[in-house]
């Protein structure tokens, strides 16, 4: 048979059908069970936030939300179409998630050929992490997703004399890539701040490049596309440099070395006796990739060890490291397991062993039946409210939640703080006495609600001196029932004390 007949075509297309057969895979990963997991706290704010005007989003003064427009402004457009329901909301990661298969199999074919970019996307789509930020509706899939089209751009340049030979308009040509990667690496900053260390890598990259082959035009055309970025992305610059404060971030502790280390395993949560085989195999692919080509693997090196040193370096000061925000630069590590794989003698088998593993560690993402919130459960408690002569009192934390099943009358809830209870008992047992003391109630005295969280990640001292109070004053006062929902104690107040 000669060289370009039906055969070969026949051979060219087989990659990607396999390829076509891995995202849909992928996909049912990410889509199976999306609405059983409760919408987590973050989550909930996504959907509350994208309610506000586009006009709000977009305004640089902006004074609620620290981070940048890009995934809200897409969010807010794609639940337009999809609903603001969990499965909706989270649709828009998945479709960014699913989109990161093609571009790494286009990243990683040129340099090692279609079976290691096959492997490498079906180690990408198993990944944990990959999974788990790919069912959120948060913006770390469009991380993911942006950063990989950036890295795909830049492995382009990298080879820009190919380019040159083979482009008819070769100065068209890469002046097209250069500015690929300009918008890209400009939508992960719109997407998260975060994203201002994805510079850092590309920077060091072209610089450790230069220093050792004198490259100058690959300097140039990277700096070009690293500059054009940055002046794509000054309105968030000015936005981020003018709101972020000192104290903003105080729930994340400081890098320590400890820190540190944890959300480094945090970004590769597989089971423990099997760390140390990835952690064999990702630096035997590395070395491999470093040999098959020193530019990629400079480049390779830099996305983790820049970026995540990067993150560590600025979280002693201003703390920002997560496993959340470190994930993203982690996007290539499923390329070194492809090509670790592709060399041992049963490729396919280690393939399976280690999808299995990866998937291992995902399970706790499916919960088998649909989570309850509680701002749903409450919304039914509350359904027959009365807003002239019922008054709520509930824990601060809840207001999201309120917001996002939208339930009435909310202009007579009273938020509480888990802070200093003891300086809040009296509103409540102003209430209290007036409407279901021993004495005639005042007109418009209706029930009253106290929704308190009994055992909350912190402030549990505080949470149990709640707990006791509300337990004594549902106890004093008559007709009272405690409901118990989820994370949450409901104390309704219908009576009256005895002697009324």
């Amino acid at each position: 048979m000669t060289a370009g007949g039906p055969g070969a075509a026949a051979t060219d297309r087989l990659p990607v059908v396999v390829l076509a057969v891995l995202v849909c895979m992928t996909a049912a990963l990410l889509l199976f069970r999306l609405d059983h997991p409760a919408l987590k706290m973050d989550e909930v704010f996504s959907v509350n936030y994208i309610r506000n005007g586009v006009a709000y989003l977009l305004d640089l003064a902006r004074p609620d939300e620290r981070n940048p427009p890009g995934y809200f402004l897409a969010l807010k457009a794609w639940t337009a179409l999809a609903g603001d329901s969990r499965a909706g909301a989270r649709s828009l990661s998945v479709a960014c998630a699913l989109a990161c298969l093609p571009l790494i199999y286009l990243v990683a074919r040129p340099l090692f050929g279609p079976r290691v970019a096959l492997l490498a996307a079906l180690f990408l789509g198993s990944f944990p992490g990959f999974l788990h930020y790919g069912r959120e509706a948060r913006m770390y899939a469009m991380l993911f997703f942006c950063l990989m089209l950036a890295i795909l751009f830049c492995t382009m340049l990298l080879d820009h004399a190919r380019i040159r030979s083979r482009a008819r308009h070769p100065a068209l040509a890469l002046g097209l890539v250069v500015t690929g990667f300009a918008v890209s690496l400009a939508a992960t900053f719109y997407a998260h701040y975060s994203a201002a260390v994805y510079y850092l890598c590309f920077l060091a990259a072209v610089v450790w490049i230069f220093l050792l082959e004198r490259d100058l035009r690959l300097l140039g055309l990277v700096g070009t596309g690293l500059a054009l970025a940055t002046l794509l992305a000054l309105p968030q610059i000015f936005h981020m440099l003018g709101f972020v404060s000192p104290g903003e971030s105080e729930w994340i502790p400081p890098t320590t070395a400890e820190l540190f280390l944890k959300t480094v395993l945090g970004c590769f949560p597989f089971p423990t006796w099997a760390k140390p085989v990835f952690l064999l195999l990702y630096a035997a692919g590395t070395v491999m990739i470093w040999r098959r080509d020193r530019r990629f693997g400079i480049l390779f090196l830099c996305m983790p060890a820049v970026g995540i040193a990067a993150l560590g370096v600025i979280g002693i000061w201003r703390p920002m490291l997560l496993v959340r925000t470190a994930q993203p630069l982690t996007l290539l590590a499923p390329l070194a397991l492809a090509v670790a794989v592709a060399r041992l003698p049963l490729p396919g088998i280690a393939a399976a062993a280690l999808v299995a593993l990866q998937l291992w560690p995902a399970r706790a993402d499916y919960p088998a039946e649909r989570e309850t919130m509680a701002g749903e459960a409450l919304s039914e408690v509350l359904a027959d409210i009365d807003p002239d002569r019922d008054q709520v009192f509930y824990i601060a934390p809840l207001r999201p939640q309120f917001e996002l099943f939208r339930l009435p009358g909310r202009e007579r809830f009273q938020p509480l703080r888990f802070e200093d209870p003891a300086a809040q008992f009296p509103a409540i047992l102003s209430r209290v006495r007036s409407c279901h003391g021993p004495l005639p109630a005042p007109a418009g005295c209706g029930r009253t609600y106290v929704i308190m969280e009994p055992d909350p990640r912190f402030e549990k001292e505080n949470a149990a001196a709640w707990t006791r109070f509300l337990d004594r004053l549902a106890a004093e006062t008559g007709n009272s029932r405690t409901l118990t929902l989820p994370g949450h104690a409901v104390y309704i107040l219908s009576g009256k004390a005895p002697g009324g």
